[in-house]
């Protein structure tokens, strides 16, 4: 977490403002975090929530034109984000820009960063309450608007893979990741490998059908790497 936050901080003057937010962490997190608040200036939030709920507490406790969004704090940078944002202005002003390492992987896929106008944050109705797929439905309800892009940036330095995570949190991410999927009105698509697997589904359905609803028609259509929403970042 230190490198990551010194990979941030280190290339940032004071036009920028660095908002994080703290789910209550056990783990020596919030006292590092804390530190870096005092020395950096950083503004630390600290709440129960969700990550979607938690993005959106950022955004709402920042001020800036331009948010920079989905830096994890084990997703240290490259020393080159001012520059992507002097591209995005140049390339696509006004939309919102997922930014992808080309030699950078997560579980997901390619990894990156978002970059997004606050006026569209705002449009868009900010991020939802929710575990999973918080930022692919913002992504998605952009695009249905016509104001997503995506392209290839070296951003990112490494990425969590969540190769070493125990088997206890696989277990829950996944349960999460069915449950809110639901929730976002996506049709179920999640195969079982095993009983394990399938009882965690069946369970997310049942769970999903308690919890608020936040239907985006368009999730099922929506293919953040589609070649019609790809522009040219240098």
């Amino acid at each position: 977490m230190r490198h990551t936050l010194d990979s941030i901080v280190s290339q940032l003057d004071d036009s920028f403002e660095v908002v994080v937010v703290d789910n209550f962490s056990t783990d020596g997190t919030q006292e590092i975090l804390r530190e870096y608040s005092e020395r950096h200036g950083i503004r630390l939030t600290v709440s129960k929530c969700t990550r979607g709920k938690g993005r959106q507490l950022a955004f709402e406790r920042s001020s800036g034109a331009t948010i920079i969004s989905n830096v994890e704090l084990d997703n240290p940078l490259k020393p080159n984000l001012v520059k992507l944002l002097e591209s995005y202005h140049r390339s696509c002003e006004g939309s919102l820009l997922l930014a992808l390492s080309p030699t950078v992987r997560n579980a997901w896929g390619p990894a990156g960063v978002s970059i997004i106008p606050r006026i569209l944050v705002e449009r868009l109705g900010g991020w939802r309450d929710i575990q999973i797929y918080e930022d692919t439905d913002l992504y998605a309800r952009a695009a249905q608007m016509g104001l997503y892009r995506w392209g290839w940036f070296d951003i990112l330095e490494t990425a969590d893979d969540r190769s070493d995570w125990p088997w206890l949190k696989r277990v829950r991410y996944r349960y999460a990741m069915y449950r809110d999927w639901l929730r976002l009105g996506g049709k179920p698509k999640f195969g079982g490998k095993s009983l394990r697997g399938d009882a965690a589904r069946i369970l997310a359905e049942i769970d999903s059908q308690f919890r608020k609803k936040y239907h985006n028609e368009f999730l099922e259509q929506y293919n953040s790497m589609d070649s019609r929403y790809t522009v040219e970042l240098n």
